[in-house]
């Protein structure tokens, strides 16, 4: 008689679609001058005479393993 399975071995782990480099540096250009040229002359002020905290200063995006922020 087979033994019975526990629940958390009932399925093998999913295998992740590795990106590719050329495909990072890519998305990375375009994302890049999407942001100087739309998001940072809209969204990127100076601050405020009185205004020591909370505005932006900046905007950026990055690759880290198979993820874009």
């Amino acid at each position: 008689m087979a033994q019975p399975r526990e629940p958390w071995n009932i399925r093998p782990g999913k295998k992740k679609a590795a990106v590719s480099a050329s495909i990072k540096t890519e998305v990375e250009t375009k994302a890049k001058e999407v942001i100087e040229n739309l998001l940072k002359p809209k969204h990127v002020r100076p601050p405020k005479e009185n205004q020591q905290i909370n505005y932006i200063t900046d905007i950026g995006a990055k690759c880290y393993r198979n993820y874009f922020y």
